[in-house]
């Protein structure tokens, strides 16, 4: 087992303890006295490094650390007697008397950037690799590949350290030793500055921005580390504090006063009151961006959480007094001093493992995120990005929990999500790594205020609100047992569609459902359902059955779709139900009470009952004009031996009259009379004595068609004389 993995496995302090236990003193590994034998050394650890690695600044030798066999290896030596150095990422960089050399600490090899004439007093690198070299007097700033691109003359205190580089702003922050008049005594300081160069100018202000230590603490290194390019943490001797200031708050044109916020005072019971060339040195301290807070040594072995306030959150011990503390595999290196050794120590800051998400679901008001679950994890952070600003939106504190619905979201929005497992500690919960970033959008709202909006015997009209989360529509009926689509409807502003072909009386199921083209990829809202039942078949047949001059006669075809029929008569201006019949077996109706000789308007249309809704066919439609009235008065108003007069009233709604005789055993016309004012008629060439039956009867002309009224009879006998 690695010793990384033996001290992890170690006991956790408590439930109120935001870091696991570190491992106790027999777990501390002594590391070489021959890399760890003067002044100072640098611990060198970067995510694109594997391992940590080691620079002894007396010997200028670098060692590279396998934690596993906790042995240094010599990979690099600097041949200059006093070269100024400067890490970054996975680089060092070092002025020696001839030149600046760049060593990759990753391939192993040496590179010279640039020569130089002057003895270099400091160097430093910022995120672009732009080499800042500070001579006695100057300071000269080259591109990476070692081109001058501008020089600044000064005539202050000589630049004697580069702390770090804010590529936000241009800044740079550096060392000078400056002298303080106190209470009539010259002191030697060592002051914290800020530079400024834009690529065009380069800055130096003389005004410091504070006092980190006196003369006699110089041996104290490392006093001054950027933290997330957000902030400038310090460690003052002067003041006895740890404390920090943000990057942002500083001018380097105008640097008067910052604001500065302390975490922690020290206490210096490492140090027996003093700073001495075996005191653990430098910052000390780690800021950790997920949950704004900062893990720091304070002295007397304790290893102590704090947040940007100040205020203490959580405490370890350690097994020595800690020298340096830097971020390394998911957790911190830790390398102690007691006396003249050193140790090794590794603190799992109880970080847990990714997890990969994936969306589990949509609907028009929510996404489901599934994800792959982290057996060492205490519970889950949902993240989905708000502004720009990713926020989290979702704590789930369940490590078997593997599902969550993100609900009130807005449909047909895209939204973006990642994960992180999360452990607790205390009152904290620390973070592991963020999970792949996935961007899913919401499906388009249900389609609503979905209607019935007409029918016919062989047709339905949907209509429906129009959905702005749409791109269109699709519509189902339900056919031969399964759905099937009838219709795509490309437009969002179309709002209706007929469904034809279909048969009278009959109910027909429908659902619609809303889409929108997220690419190539259609989302779907929820199906909205309708049920609706075509009208009857319409009325076939329909015709005048019979007449009287008081009645008209509807005939029509028996309609096997329908319940029944209802008959309406145009009356007043206006049509007026005249009968329901409620049996479709039924094909005739008699109209009564009519006036004779006038022209009536009907019309029928089936129905059908649907629950108790009447559901209806179209109206067949049909006039009908009654019989004239019967001949009133008829009488025998004359006679002689070979002749019969015959006289009647006249009788307005008539056009005319027809008179017959019965002779030969069958009934023959002999007049037809086409003026209704005629009232008489004489039958001549009869026989002597004879009786003869006679009829009349009125008739009516619609158009070429007449109409009849019933027959009037009369008898009547001729003289013999």
């Amino acid at each position: 087992m690695s010793l990384k993995k033996l001290i992890a496995s170690a006991a956790v302090l408590g439930a109120m303890l935001a870091f696991p236990q570190v491992a106790s003193a027999s777990e501390a590994v002594l590391l070489d006295s021959n890399v760890f034998n003067g002044k100072d050394v640098l611990v060198i650890s970067d995510d694109s490094l594997d391992g940590l690695y080691f620079y002894n600044y007396e010997k200028h030798a670098l060692y590279s650390y396998n934690e596993d066999t906790n042995v240094c290896s010599l990979i690099y030596t600097v041949n200059d007697p006093s070269p100024h150095i400067y890490s970054v990422g996975d680089k060092l960089y070092s002025a020696c008397s001839d030149g600046v050399y760049e060593y990759d600490i990753s391939s192993k090899e040496s590179t010279k950037k640039l020569s130089i004439n002057d003895k270099a007093t400091a160097v430093g690198v910022d995120d672009q690799e732009q080499i800042y070299l500070a001579v006695s007097d100057a300071l000269y700033i080259y591109s990476p590949s070692g081109t001058l691109l501008e020089s600044l003359e000064y005539s202050g205190n000589t630049i004697e350290q580069f702390y770090g580089f804010d590529g936000s702003t241009g800044n740079f922050y550096y060392l000078t030793v400056d002298n303080w008049i106190y209470s009539g005594s010259n002191n030697h300081m060592n002051s914290l500055h800020v530079g400024n160069f834009d690529g065009e100018t380069i800055i130096l202000n003389d005004n410091h921005l504070l006092y980190l230590c006196q003369e006699y603490y110089f041996e104290r290194e490392n006093q001054v580390r950027l933290f997330d390019n957000k902030y400038v943490f310090y460690d003052s001797t002067l003041s006895n504090t740890l404390a920090y200031f943000n990057l942002n708050s500083v001018d380097a044109k105008k640097v008067n006063t910052i604001s500065v916020k302390k975490i922690l005072d020290r206490t210096n019971t490492d140090e027996i009151g003093s700073f001495t060339a075996d005191a653990a040195l430098g910052i000390r301290a780690v800021y950790n961006s997920e949950t704004n807070t900062v893990l720091a040594y304070e002295d007397g072995c304790n290893l102590s959480e704090y947040d940007m306030n100040g205020n203490k959150i959580a405490t370890v011990k350690t097994a020595y007094p800690i020298y340096e503390l830097v971020e390394y595999d998911g957790g911190y290196a830790m390398i102690e001093k007691n006396g003249k050794n050193y140790y090794y120590e590794f603190l799992n800051y109880g970080k847990p493992s990714a997890c990969t998400i994936e969306l589990g679901g949509r609907a028009a008001d929510a996404l489901r995120v599934n994800w792959t679950t982290v057996p060492e994890a205490d519970g889950y952070i949902l993240q989905s990005k708000i502004d720009g600003v990713w926020t989290d939106i979702a704590t789930i504190d369940n490590n078997a929990t593997a599902t969550y619905r993100v609900e009130g979201l807005k449909a047909s929005t895209t939204y973006d999500f990642r994960m992180c497992a999360y452990k607790v500690s205390g009152s904290t919960k620390q973070r592991g790594d963020y999970s792949n970033v996935i961007s899913n959008t919401t499906n388009p709202y249900m389609v609503s205020g979905l209607s019935i909006g007409g029918r016919a015997p062989d047709a339905i009209r949907l209509n429906w609100k129009k959905n702005d989360s749409a791109d269109g529509y699709i519509i189902e009926q339900y056919i031969g047992g399964k759905w099937t689509r009838i219709a795509k409807i490309t437009n969002n502003n179309t709002l209706t569609y007929r469904v034809e072909k279909l048969k009278p009386s009959t109910t027909n199921q429908f659902r619609i459902r809303s889409y929108n083209m997220v690419g190539k990829t259609a989302l779907y809202g929820n199906y909205a359902n309708i049920t609706g039942t075509t009208n009857p078949a319409n009325i076939s047949g329909l015709k005048i059955g019979g007449r009287a001059s008081d009645a008209l006669r509807l005939n029509w075809n028996k309609n096997t779709t329908a319940d029944g029929y209802i008959i309406e008569q145009y009356v007043g201006g206006k049509w007026t139900r005249i009968a329901k019949i409620t049996s479709n077996n039924t094909l005739t109706y008699r109209i009564a009470g009519l006036k004779a000789s006038t022209t009536y308007k009907f019309r029928v249309r089936s129905y059908n009952m649907v629950g108790k809704t009447a559901l209806y066919g179209n109206y067949a439609n049909i006039s009908g004009t009654t019989d004239p009235y019967k001949t009133t008065g008829v009488k025998i108003g004359g006679r002689a031996k070979d002749a019969l007069r015959l006289n009647w009233n006249k009788n307005t709604t008539a056009d005319g009259y027809i008179i017959e005789i019965y002779k030969g055993g069958k009934w023959t016309r002999v007049a037809k009379l086409t003026n209704n004012s005629t009232l008489t008629y004489r039958l001549a060439g009869l026989s002597a004595g004879t009786t003869y039956k006679l009829r009349i009867r009125s008739y009516n002309m619609v158009g070429s068609t007449a109409l009849y009224s019933v027959y009037s009879n009369v008898t009547g006998t001729t003289y013999t004389k």
